[in-house]
């Protein structure tokens, strides 16, 4: 599901709009923008900022920030080690 709604996306459990927590950089590619919430989750949104889709995100902590880095067909998540 998308919306419009700039830093917002659909919870499909509960089917209201939430704002996510940011805890990563955005990456900028392919007519899309890539960043990592706080669920953890992988999130793309096109250019008019709705939603394209949704992945999990395998993250070995909660709660600590990291960077996104783009390898030329993947999304890898580093996490901050203090």
């Amino acid at each position: 599901m998308s919306t419009k709604l700039l830093g917002s996306i659909i919870n499909p459990e509960t089917n209201l709009i939430e704002a996510p927590v940011i805890l990563s950089n955005v990456i900028d590619c392919n007519d899309a923008y890539y960043f990592r919430i706080s669920e953890p989750q992988l999130i793309k949104v096109n250019r008019l900022f709705e939603t394209d889709w949704i992945k999990p995100l395998l993250v070995p902590s909660y709660g600590l920030e990291g960077y996104l880095a783009n390898t030329n067909k993947n999304i890898v998540y580093i996490e901050n080690t203090f």
